[in-house]
């Protein structure tokens, strides 16, 4: 299967590309540690498989308008 050819289907049947959706999904996990867990922010980063902790928090921020810090810090508001 030619890689292009792969996007091209994977696009067409799910409305997204292949990467747009591994980042979804790798955005899905470090909310639910963000919430759940005290992990330090650079270390959720390497969990979700991001290597760098500020491309991690810019992807972030794109995806949900608000740090990891400050998503973080809703959550735990809320629990009080």
């Amino acid at each position: 299967l030619v890689p292009e050819y792969f996007s091209r289907l994977y696009k067409k049947l799910y409305h997204t590309s292949p990467i747009e959706h591994v980042h979804k999904l790798r955005m899905q996990d470090a909310k639910n540690k963000l919430i759940f867990s005290s992990l330090p922010i650079a270390q959720i980063s390497k969990s979700v498989g991001y290597n760098s902790p500020s491309h991690f928090g810019k992807l972030f921020k794109q995806q949900e308008h608000m740090t990891p810090n400050r998503f973080r810090a809703m959550y735990k508001q809320e629990d009080k």
